[in-house]
């Protein structure tokens, strides 16, 4: 008797488990050809499919759309006529390396940097002239897709005159807000050069 208490003691069952918070549907055993399961299962597809697409139609109802009346000015309008003409994007220049003597401070210049064969170059802003050893120092930024920032960690450095090799014009500021304040656009195109 007593022994039975200890048993039922040390060897009690645990307690159920707690029903899952995910929403997962329990599983069960089918035959999945059958004509009720596969009018089930048909039915389910459906109601998802009807559930999505009704998603999407509520996006693309939000998109912009344009009503062309049928009169015979409008007949003929392409993607160019529709858009805003105040939002002009200027052409940009492709980028011509070749050795710059005449640096000032705060120009912004393309510097060559090469590894073995490799060569990549950085955007960098002049901060002091040339001194005696031809060597100028400049505020290095950082690439970030189309634009540049400057690094939290001001990158200054000491580079020889001869690893300039592209004077850059005045950037223009990219962004409006506080994180996007410091994001420079150059209207040079850089093509095959690797900026980084």
């Amino acid at each position: 008797m007593v022994w039975k208490f200890i048993v039922q003691i040390l060897y009690s069952q645990a307690p159920s488990r707690k029903a899952s918070s995910r929403g997962r549907k329990r599983g069960k055993s089918m035959v999945a050809t059958s004509t009720p399961e596969m009018k089930r299962i048909k039915e389910e597809a459906l109601k998802k499919m009807q559930k999505t697409q009704k998603s999407q139609a509520a996006v693309s109802s939000r998109r912009l759309t344009f009503d062309v009346e049928d009169d015979d000015s409008a007949s003929d309008i392409s993607l160019t006529d529709l858009m805003d003409e105040s939002e002009d994007v200027p052409e940009r220049d492709a980028i011509k390396l070749g050795v710059v003597e005449n640096v000032s401070v705060n120009d912004y210049v393309l510097c060559e940097f090469a590894k073995k064969a490799h060569k990549f170059y950085y955007v960098g802003q002049m901060t002091k002239e040339r001194d005696s050893d031809d060597d100028v120092e400049a505020d290095f930024l950082r690439r970030k897709g189309s634009y540049f920032v400057k690094p939290l960690v001001e990158d200054i450095s000491s580079v020889h005159i001869d690893s300039i090799k592209a004077l850059l014009p005045q950037p223009t500021v990219h962004g409006t807000t506080l994180r996007t304040k410091g994001e420079l656009v150059f209207s040079t195109e850089f093509g095959h050069v690797d900026v980084r």
